[in-house]
């Protein structure tokens, strides 16, 4: 695999993020299959993504989903103190 091959795939990755990030800001709070279905992303993609951005601290997991029945579906949304500064 040449450095060509992995700028794309980066590029792709970030992208992907990005399309992440605008779904969560726009709906408050989803879950991975919901995020796949909107986005188009497979579930695979979506759920390595949350993992990465929730391991960075700018995605919370939410306490608590009602359940349908089974186990519950984690549900996340937006770290809404992700990066802010305190200026004094």
């Amino acid at each position: 695999m040449g450095f060509d091959e992995c700028s794309h795939f980066d590029q792709i990755r970030i992208q992907n993020r990005r399309i992440i990030r605008n779904l969560m800001r726009h709906f408050p709070q989803l879950g991975k299959a919901e995020l796949a279905d909107i986005s188009g992303l497979s579930f695979p993609t979506v759920s390595a993504l949350l993992s990465d951005l929730v391991q960075s601290g700018e995605v919370l997991i939410l306490p608590g989903s009602a359940s349908r029945g089974g186990r519950p579906a984690e549900q996340f949304a937006l770290n809404p103190v992700f990066q802010t500064a305190v200026c004094a």
